[in-house]
């Protein structure tokens, strides 16, 4: 009985154990994204000047976003190693 009164209740942020923590995720997909709106505002000039492309380092930054956002999706799945002490 001790046991059931003493066990851990999962966070109301994070949901049952072995779910994403949807308050970090939606920062990062914000981040990411105002990164990119950046990138886009930013280097258009540049990057039509030197690369005939106007989305040059947009298309380049975009495609290093989606490996990160697709590295954290399959590391999220990954489970954590649990401690014995």
């Amino acid at each position: 009985m001790a046991r059931k009164l003493n066990a851990r209740k999962p966070s109301p942020m994070t949901g049952p154990k072995g779910s994403m923590d949807r308050w970090l995720l939606t920062s990062v997909v914000l981040l990411a994204g105002f990164g990119l709106i950046m990138v886009l505002s930013s280097s258009g000039i540049m990057a039509e000047r030197f690369h005939a492309d106007k989305y040059y380092f947009f298309k380049k930054q975009l495609m290093f976003a989606a490996g990160g956002l697709l590295a954290l999706f399959v590391t999220s799945k990954v489970p954590a190693a649990s401690s014995t002490a």
